[in-house]
């Protein structure tokens, strides 16, 4: 279990020396991977950092730092390079202290030791009237991937699930479901094209039809509501309680995973709009008849409307009343963390305001502004509408490339870029090259280790002075580098290194495989046995990485 990674321990040697030497209290200085092997492991900048606030020659302050780094007993050797970058190369004793490390804790690699943190992430939450489309797909990838990478970093994690039950939507789903109901019934009735014209309707009409027959066809109705008010009350609850069986049993195929599912009815069951009202006290004005939000008081372009004229609330303040209740629930949640479509974007400085005018500091909320899938065919964009009926599903990407595949695509680009997808050359399953890269290392890896095992039997080793290939000391350069990647996700929300930092791994073992015979000379046990543990502990490396994608890697392809 980790505490620290190798490379903030770095970072804190150095810093500790310069305060020590040079009394220089806060400095920002950087430790980082090099970009070759033949430079080094790590690289840092701290000599030309502290030459500029010191005003000292770099070079005389750099050979101060590799003096003290070489104290630490982790390196062979440390470098200072023009103009003042130090690099550090690990010694044998360093690296076969990895190499352990990693086989004793097998998939557990990277896990680090409980955080007095706790985290509250939002994410999905599409409205209960119809199935998900891809855009909620990315949104479910990557909360449930970033959550992952807490949960690896030891940061405890809430994932919530927000039911937007409480609008018009709802009615709308239900008359969508009735005039379904309708037709089934043998009714010649036309559906407004306001209504949701997908399959979800037709099916959980189908559903009553088989149940009630044409018990509701003689009802009175108008365009948007049935005028039995509790019928129309069913319909609703049938229909919204329908499409959310259809999303969990989607997001469980996915293996999206929640905690908690909230309603936002529960927030008008429990007279919570009344409390929230109460609770932001002065920072509510009314005017030209609503009730209005000071949120310019907290840097918002304008105040907000909360209750209008006609009494309706806006959609803000039962969100409002929502994001209050996640911070005050007695499970310590230290930050809440919310992943919203780029349309919201202007949302987030509104809400942000609304919680100060709370009390509480603006850092308490994180918003990720995931960007749209875009959809193109022939060339040409079209737009996903769940009311047209016309969007590419959940379950239409699951059927055509696959969990994995998915899970692996939408998290492959940067959460504020476009994802664009071609619907021809996604239904060719041309996506998930890269995956498929990684998952040919793992077998490779297996396949090798079958042989190994064999030859080395239950040969120990004290030390890795065998392993003297430049391929292999980039490869177990990477698995060092493991651990602080997680970390630097985790502090980032930068879902997408992680998949770039896998298949890099795994380019680096294909090329390692393409130009070494392994396990050539069967003379020189050592350098199998050390190669052999090499190898156990990348297998277990990227296990452990694929984990953080809800991917189980198989040994064989």
């Amino acid at each position: 279990m980790i505490k620290n990674t190798l490379l903030s321990l770095i970072e804190k040697d150095i810093k500790k020396f310069l305060l020590d030497k040079y009394s220089i209290k806060k400095i920002n200085i950087n430790v980082d991977k090099t970009k070759s092997i033949n430079l080094g492991d790590f690289t840092t900048n701290a000599a030309m950092v502290s030459s500029s606030i010191l005003k000292k020659d770099v070079m005389e302050i750099g050979e101060n730092i590799k003096e003290e780094l070489m104290k630490t007993n982790l390196f062979e050797k440390v470098e200072i390079v023009k103009p003042g970058f130090i690099n550090m190369f690990l010694n044998s004793e360093t690296r076969f202290k990895l190499i352990k490390q990693i086989i004793k804790e097998e998939k557990d690699y990277g896990q680090f030791a409980p955080k007095k943190m706790k985290y509250n992430i939002e994410y999905v939450s599409a409205n209960p009237t119809g199935s998900l489309h891809i855009g909620h797909a990315r949104n479910a990838a990557l909360g449930m991937t970033l959550s992952n990478i807490w949960l690896k970093n030891g940061i405890a994690v809430t994932r919530e699930y927000y039911i937007n039950d409480g609008g018009s939507q709802i009615d709308k789903l239900g008359m969508s479901t009735f005039y379904r109901y309708l037709q089934l019934n043998g009714k010649k009735v036309k559906m407004d094209p306001d209504y949701y014209q997908g399959e979800e309707p037709k099916n959980i009409a189908k559903q009553i039809y088989e149940k009630y027959g044409d018990k509701f066809v003689n009802l009175s109705y108008d365009k948007t509501k049935i005028d039995d008010e509790e019928v129309f009350e069913f319909f609703k609850t049938f229909s919204k309680n329908s499409c959310m069986d259809f999303i969990k049993k989607d997001l469980k195929e996915f293996r999206v995973k929640f905690d908690r599912y909230y309603p936002e009815s529960n927030i008008y069951k429990l007279n919570l709009i009344d409390k929230t009202i109460k609770k932001l006290g002065k920072n509510v004005y009314e005017k030209d008849g609503a009730v209005w939000l000071k949120s310019t008081k907290f840097n918002d372009d304008k105040d907000r409307v909360l209750i209008k004229s006609d009494k309706k609330f806006t959609y803000f303040l039962p969100d409002i009343a929502y994001h209050n209740i996640k911070i005050t629930r007695k499970d310590g949640v230290t930050k809440l963390f919310n992943i919203w479509g780029a349309d919201h974007n202007s949302y987030v400085t509104r809400m942000t305001a609304a919680l100060q005018c709370f009390g509480f500091k603006p850092d308490i909320m994180h918003v990720i502004i995931m960007q749209m899938v875009k959809l193109t065919k022939n060339g040409e964009e079209f737009k996903m509408s769940k009311r047209s009926g016309q969007s590419l599903t959940l379950r239409d990407l699951i059927s055509t490339i696959g969990v994995e595949s998915s899970r692996w695509l939408l998290v492959s680009q940067a959460s504020e870029a476009h994802l664009e997808i071609d619907v021809q050359q996604f239904t060719n399953k041309s996506y998930d090259e890269h995956l498929y890269y990684v998952f040919y290392a793992y077998a490779r890896i297996n396949k090798l280790l079958q042989k190994g095992n064999k030859l080395v039997k239950n040969k120990k080793v004290n030390n890795f002075d065998k392993i003297t290939l430049d391929k292999e000391k980039e490869l177990i350069n990477m698995m060092f580098y493991y651990p602080h990647t997680i970390d630097n996700i985790s502090k980032s929300y930068e879902v997408q290194k992680l998949p770039t930092f896998l298949y890099n791994l795994a380019m680096i073992f294909h090329s390692y495989y393409n130009e070494t015979k392994i396990f050539s000379d069967n003379s020189d046990i050592e350098l199998l046995t050390q190669r052999v543990m090499l190898l156990n502990a990348l297998k277990w490396t990227i296990k452990s990485c694929l984990s953080l994608f809800d991917i189980e890697p198989k040994n064989k392809l």
